[in-house]
């Protein structure tokens, strides 16, 4: 989790977690030492690996990463943006209230977006919206069939960064005469 290991606390927890002792693959100690430790797993953790949850008074989605910490999904596209093929799990909102609170969840990088109110298309980098400036960028990054229209909010969550711009790569001879 997050390159960090966490000591499986018993047996029972093991198969809870899906594994099969088969599949355990043997290391030396060395490698697992080098690793940084967080916290165990234990039978009190109920979503020990993360997991979608919906609040069964309200419906609204959340993601519970593996740190325990919730982050709210805001919108239908960006939970099948995200979360593609996830169970969603519902669950009491007492239970949802008892994990601590993070920042909204967004887009993927690589997600192109617009809404429906302009016609700039954005492309998410390093969860910035970067404005695509050409259609030729656009093409590069899969094309307009691949454009996710949201709402201005789904839109606000990512800042703003720098258009995308086409650099033009010099050619061979090009390079071979400012040498």
């Amino acid at each position: 989790s997050d390159h960090k290991k966490r000591a499986i606390t018993s047996a029972e927890v093991f198969r809870q977690l899906g594994y099969n002792p088969e599949e355990v693959i043997p290391v030396n100690q060395a490698d697992i030492d080098a690793i940084p430790e967080a916290a165990p797993i234990t039978e009190a953790d109920k979503y020990p690996l993360g997991a979608v949850l919906q609040n069964t008074v309200t419906g609204a989605v959340v993601y519970l990463d593996d740190e325990q910490v919730i982050h709210p999904v805001w919108s239908k596209s960006i939970l099948d943006n995200r979360f593609k093929g996830y169970a969603i799990h519902p669950e009491s909102p007492d239970l949802i209230a008892s994990y601590e609170d993070g920042s909204p969840e967004t887009y993927a990088d690589g997600t192109l977006l617009k809404i429906p109110e302009r016609d700039t298309i954005y492309v998410i980098d390093k969860g910035k919206k970067r404005p695509v400036l050409s259609d030729t960028v656009l093409d590069k990054l899969g094309g307009y069939a691949n454009v996710l229209t949201t709402n201005k909010a789904g839109l606000k969550l990512h800042e703003t960064g720098k258009p995308l711009r086409l650099i033009k790569q010099k050619s061979t001879k090009e390079k071979a005469k400012n040498k």
